[in-house]
């Protein structure tokens, strides 16, 4: 069964997110549509906003905020360096 972006997306952050807990800075290398980037990229935005909003509510801590973000801007390097075909 073929994932949908969002789920794609999805396994890719929580990828990065699990090398950034362990010290590691991780750039995956991401290929697809210029609509598959643009989608990616929405979803991007949608953790970073996710992560303020759950931070401020006091959902998660600092150092897991930290994580998010770090991670997010990760992602957004990933699709930075995008190879569209």
């Amino acid at each position: 069964m073929k994932k949908t972006i969002s789920e794609e997306t999805r396994e890719i952050f929580c990828y990065i997110k699990r090398k950034v807990r362990n010290g590691e800075n991780v750039i995956p290398y991401l290929s697809g549509t210029k609509r598959k980037r643009t989608m990616m990229y929405k979803e991007t935005s949608r953790y970073e906003k996710d992560a303020k909003i759950d931070y401020e509510l006091g959902v998660i801590n600092k150092e897991e905020y930290e994580i998010e973000i770090k991670s997010v801007r990760l992602l957004e390097q990933a699709l930075a360096n995008y190879s569209v075909y």
